[in-house]
């Protein structure tokens, strides 16, 4: 096999220890090739292009799946039918453009009475699909559970049974201060998030599902689970010291106070609080009910139906 990379910020030797890691390559039947700029070639300098143009020169057999009849891969399998490369095309399905989002509303018809019931006692970590692997997981594993699965299996409640199956909260840098890993959590009650959860086009995902982990707010404490401090850009980052962590701006267009988040910094494993100090919420009375079933654990539903 022969890989195509483009240069990244990351030395080559990183690189390649990362992807065979990822996707199981052995050492001697895998090659790493990487595309080097270069302005007087017909991709005019456009890396992308050119590393898709030497994969068709160096070719013997050119397979398309799915091209774009107007786009660049065109023009490049055009150019190997005229230089007599074998072309199969038995593998070829029809190019569908961008889908429109995957989202979904919750209106206040939708919400389970019940959840009125969990607002003074718990705070919430909620979770969602994730369009990629899990944190942890090689890409090689994400993808083989796509091709075994009829479903897809990262949906936000394969995501939410993995979390209680592992009983553990994994932290995230990822639109963190400083990017410290944190795990986030919300004080809102749970009838109230609905108008949060938003599809989010940048990311490609949901804001967060209707998927959540409670956690006893007589714990919070007792496990490291803090407020957020909420600030004004203006004030320094040395004000919060080692809690850093803990800051969040207000936000000039979404006023981020209505979140009432909580964070702990790192990971947070379940396994130090017993289950009469958790409940889960799941979108649907039977998914909740298998949850129970499953784990052992209080589970509400956050629709009626």
């Amino acid at each position: 096999m022969r890989v195509y990379l483009l240069p990244d910020k990351n030395s080559q030797a990183d690189r390649e220890s990362w992807l065979r890691t990822q996707f199981g390559l052995g050492l001697p039947q895998t090659e790493i090739v990487y595309t080097v700029s270069d302005s007087n070639s017909v991709s005019g300098g456009n890396l992308p292009l050119a590393r898709d143009a030497r994969i068709v020169r160096d070719t013997d057999i050119v397979i398309p799946i799915s091209i774009r009849r107007s786009g660049a891969m065109a023009r490049l399998l055009e150019t190997a039918r005229s230089e007599g490369k074998r072309i199969v095309e038995d593998f070829e399905c029809p190019y569908v453009d961008r889908a429109v989002p995957l989202a979904y509303v919750i209106g206040n018809e939708d919400l389970n009475p019940e959840l009125s019931g969990l607002a003074d006692r718990y705070i919430f970590h909620w979770t969602r699909a994730t369009n990629t692997a899990w944190p942890g997981e090689r890409l090689i594993d994400f993808y083989h559970d796509i091709m075994a699965s009829e479903s897809y299996p990262r949906s936000a409640f394969d995501t939410l049974c993995r979390i209680l199956r592992d009983r553990l909260l994994i932290a995230s840098s990822r639109h963190m201060p400083e990017r410290i890993p944190t795990v986030s959590f919300s004080g809102l009650p749970p009838a109230e998030t609905a108008p949060l959860m938003r599809w989010r086009a940048r990311y490609s995902e949901m804001s967060f599902e209707p998927y959540g982990i409670g956690i006893d707010k007589q714990a919070c404490e007792r496990v490291g689970i803090r407020a957020v401090r909420y600030c004004n850009r203006s004030e320094s980052v040395s004000e919060f010291g080692e809690e850093r962590w803990l800051q969040q701006a207000i936000g000039s267009i979404t006023d981020w106070r209505q979140e009432k988040e909580y964070r702990h910094r790192g990971d947070l494993s379940l396994a130090e609080l017993s289950t009469d100090e958790l409940v889960v919420v799941s979108r649907t009375p039977e998914e909740a009910r298998g949850i129970e079933k499953r784990f052992q654990i209080k589970a509400v539903s956050y629709c009626r139906l």
